[in-house]
């Protein structure tokens, strides 16, 4: 389905899909009510659901890895600035287990990478606004 969308628009750079997540069923019911987990299929700008052209991944450049987690916010905050063509098809392409071993549910306390994730691709944007300024 991803790849029909590059034959039909071939100026695509990515596509995603339709992600579906659901809560484990083994695990037990004060745990489940802690997790948020919607119920409707969402539109999955995720890494599991992305399909992308090899020379636009290699535009962007690899994950960051200095953060516990955040690594693919970072990275498709760096392709929008690059103005990838971006597509998300309306079918579903992924189902998601959320789970007590969920990164980011072990790793809550690095819930703070998405603030130093935002600042640097602000900080991204001023330094190329200012450099395409007069």
């Amino acid at each position: 389905m991803q790849i029909a969308a590059f034959k039909t628009d071939p100026s695509l750079d990515i596509a995603f899909g339709h992600l579906e997540q659901f809560v484990s069923p083994e695990l037990d019911e004060e745990t489940k009510e802690k997790l948020h987990c919607p119920d409707e299929i969402i539109a999955g700008i995720h890494c599991g659901t992305m399909l992308i052209k090899q020379d636009a991944f290699n535009r962007v450049g690899l994950f960051e890895t200095q953060f516990e987690i955040g690594e693919f916010v970072s990275w498709y905050m760096r392709a929008k600035e690059l103005n990838l063509s971006i597509k998300v098809i309306p079918e579903l392409v992924m189902r998601r287990r959320i789970h007590g071993a969920n990164t980011v549910i072990q790793k809550r306390q690095s819930v703070n990478n998405f603030a130093h994730i935002i600042k640097r691709s602000l900080d991204r944007r001023r330094e190329n606004q200012d450099r395409s300024t007069p």
